[in-house]
């Protein structure tokens, strides 16, 4: 006589706080196979995690899916594990965050630049016009530059003249996150025909670490009642649920993406393009020349920044 089978217990069902995903899948395995490859243990990701993640458990059960990680969470596994948290909300699907660090780090500048008691204007940037006492200007006499006790918190961008012996054709400065969302911008979101330079992923990825540091502050941050969202993002945004775009979609992204920046400050935007892109579509207004419009790639330049140029100090985060 066969034993009696006793009651059946549930089945366990796996842990989860999300929507699980093949792409969110795909993801936490990229992230496992980066820990692995830099050699840390699960224990290392979740002491640097911060309090509450020190348990390696709990790491190896967000890298499984058995806990699928929210938008929050993945991006903190990511910096833990040290590759882009962009890259990680973006190939996990979470198109919307990546263009709200945009928007974030926009935000932040400005918060900086009114604690700095500067303006930003919408075309030449930082003006730092009110922040030399009397006499004290540059010897250039360039005000945008910033003055010694603020340098440490703009970034100071410079395009230059390819030929009739070089020279500097323009200084723009930014505070510092904001200068950093343009540049991600656009070296994530290149417009049909631009390509980008094979050394701007070195750069690239050490810049997206850093400015996922300035989001804790940009959470907090307080900005002139004036500064919104700019428009741009939000069409961009928009544009994700518009599937009969198809192969089109990315595209049109992109021209909204690029259309912020100018928005946002049109001649760091430009300086940009330069310094990320071998050659691009265009940059700013065409200059007609001969009925023929002029190549500005032919005769500005603008060399990569290094990602060091955006670290910013404790005081300031």
């Amino acid at each position: 006589m066969c034993p009696q089978e006793g009651p059946k217990k549930p089945r366990k069902l796996p842990a989860t706080r999300g929507r699980a995903s093949i792409q969110n899948y795909k993801v936490m395995n990229w992230l496992n196979e980066e820990r692995e490859r830099k050699g840390l243990s699960l224990r290392d990701v979740a002491q640097a995690l911060g309090p509450g993640y020190r348990n390696a458990t709990r790491v190896a059960e967000y890298f499984s899916q058995r806990i699928v990680a929210g938008t929050d969470m993945l991006e903190r596994l990511a910096e833990a594990v040290g590759v882009s948290p962009i890259d990680a909300l973006w190939n996990a699907g979470h198109h919307g965050a990546v263009l709200e660090y945009f928007t974030k780090l926009y935000r932040l500048g400005w918060s900086w630049a009114r604690t700095d008691q500067i303006d930003v204007h919408q075309d030449w940037g930082a003006d730092f016009m009110t922040c030399y006492p009397f006499g004290e200007f540059p010897a250039d006499g360039d005000l945008r530059e910033p003055p010694a006790r603020l340098a440490h918190r703009y970034h100071v961008a410079t395009v230059y003249k390819r030929h009739g012996g070089g020279g500097i054709y323009r200084i723009v400065s930014l505070p510092k996150p904001m200068a950093c969302a343009i540049l991600l911008a656009v070296a994530i979101f290149p417009r049909r025909g631009e390509v980008l330079r094979p050394e701007a992923a070195d750069f690239y990825a050490p810049l997206s670490l850093i400015a996922s540091q300035m989001i804790r502050s940009a959470e907090i941050a307080r900005v002139p009642p004036n500064v919104g969202y700019p428009k741009p993002i939000k069409d961009a945004e928009a544009i994700w649920k518009y599937r009969f775009y198809g192969k089109m979609r990315l595209a049109i992204i992109a021209e909204y993406i690029h259309t912020w920046c100018d928005f946002v400050c049109r001649n760091y935007a430009e300086y940009a393009r330069l310094a990320l892109y071998d050659h691009g579509a265009f940059i700013g207004e065409p200059i007609k020349s001969d009925m023929v419009y002029e190549d500005v790639w032919e005769w500005l330049e603008a060399p990569i920044p290094s990602a060091d140029e955006f670290r910013i100090e404790t005081k300031d985060e």
